[in-house]
């Protein structure tokens, strides 16, 4: 079944039972430390196949440094600013132009770095 853009493909998230499959594992194995000592033993036994040595320690690494920083490269198009006509402030009520006035004072303000995003929000 295809999914629905925007929308989860598990909404209802997390099983819940999973929190206490992880708290098994943890009180099963002296809080991962069996785990460990396993991982530990396969990556040091010489004559173990390259590929389970080479697992264990990538398991290892992962979690006892945690995984390495990937670089992300990332591009982008940034538009022009776009000049538009000026409104005609005299069709409107004077109420509304008021408005109109005290938003573009405070676009004003904020571009300039005067009035902070939530201090802005606060005012209306």
């Amino acid at each position: 079944m295809p999914f629905t853009k925007g929308q989860s493909g598990n909404p209802n998230g997390r099983p819940k039972g999973f929190a206490g499959v992880a708290r098994l594992i943890m009180d099963s194995t002296r809080d991962g430390a069996e785990l460990v000592e396993w991982a530990l033993d396969v990556w040091r036994d010489t004559s173990r196949p390259h590929v389970e040595r080479a697992a264990a320690h990538a398991w290892l690494s992962d979690r006892g440094l945690g995984r390495p920083m990937q670089s992300l490269e990332l591009s982008a198009v940034v538009a022009p600013a776009i000049a538009l006509p000026a409104p005609n402030l005299d069709a409107l009520p004077i109420e509304r132009r008021r408005a109109v006035l005290e938003g573009l004072r405070e676009l004003r303000a904020l571009s300039a770095g005067a009035v902070a995003d939530d201090e802005a929000e606060t005012k209306r």
